[in-house]
């Protein structure tokens, strides 16, 4: 899924790391699908309690360099977007 933002093209990184997991995947909603079952990593809800512990390890290190590749949130600047959206407070 693409998404076009100020001149830029962004494409979903939603579980990147994870999908390389054989077995494993994650999909845009960030619910991880394993063979044992699958759950929201961030609410639980449906945790394989069966699943092994070095599989749910594995998949929490991917999680992990999933949101370390990410990368830092864009700074968003509130005046440039009102003045864009209303022009300058200047012309008044």
């Amino acid at each position: 899924m693409a998404v076009a933002k100020m001149g830029r093209e962004r494409r979903s990184r939603a579980g990147r790391n994870v999908n390389l997991i054989p077995g494993v995947s994650q999909d845009e909603a960030g619910v991880i699908h394993t063979p044992y079952g699958s759950y929201n990593p961030v609410t639980g809800v449906g945790l394989p309690i069966d699943a092994p512990e070095e599989l749910m390890r594995e998949i929490l290190v991917a999680l992990l360099r999933d949101g370390e590749e990410s990368g830092p949130a864009e700074p968003f600047d509130l005046d440039a977007f009102m003045e864009r959206k209303f022009g300058s407070a200047e012309a008044d």
